[in-house]
């Protein structure tokens, strides 16, 4: 999460090979793999389906090892919860707004005047990130008013990630 700008590639369908749907994070000048997001396998009977809530997992391309994990929340206010690496609780996601931890808004996620750019941005409008989406994948900048916090980068990504 030290990169200030992620490359996301477009999401790769499972084949006989990957179990899983995935897609990559690069370093968009090099497109050095930095790492991936991957959708958890579903269970088989699908019934347990309904009771299983959807997870998507985040980790770093080196050795795989677990950045943060995205679960569908239940309940009234339907959403998803970012947890890091040790399961703890990072924040939510409710459509276009971001919250931190304790509930409080961090950012919404708001489109510009082009169709291929959205930017997230604070309580007081100011800019903490910028997503261009075009066919080759959508690119993620984080802005110098984001606080240096990687779990409030983690929270943007996966707001991203699930839209």
């Amino acid at each position: 999460m030290e990169y200030p700008i992620l490359k996301l590639g477009r999401w790769g369908a499972a084949t006989a090979v990957r179990v899983m749907a995935c897609l990559v994070i690069s370093e968009p000048e090099s497109r050095r793999p930095l790492g991936l997001a991957r959708w958890r396998p579903r269970p088989r009977p699908f019934w347990r389906r309904w009771f299983t809530p959807a997870v998507l997992e985040i980790v770093e391309s080196e050795d795989e090892s677990l950045l943060c994990t995205v679960q569908q929340s239940w309940g009234l206010r339907a959403g998803w919860d970012v947890f890091d690496a040790d399961n703890r609780y990072v924040g939510s996601i409710h459509g276009a707004y971001v919250l931190d931890p304790f509930g409080r808004p961090l950012a919404i996620l708001v489109s510009s005047d082009t169709a291929v750019q959205k930017s997230f941005v604070d309580a007081s409008r100011r800019e903490l990130g910028t997503l261009l989406q075009d066919a080759s994948g959508d690119c993620l900048s984080f802005g110098t008013a984001l606080p240096d916090n990687p779990f409030a980068r983690m929270l943007l990504l996966a707001t991203v990630l699930v839209s």
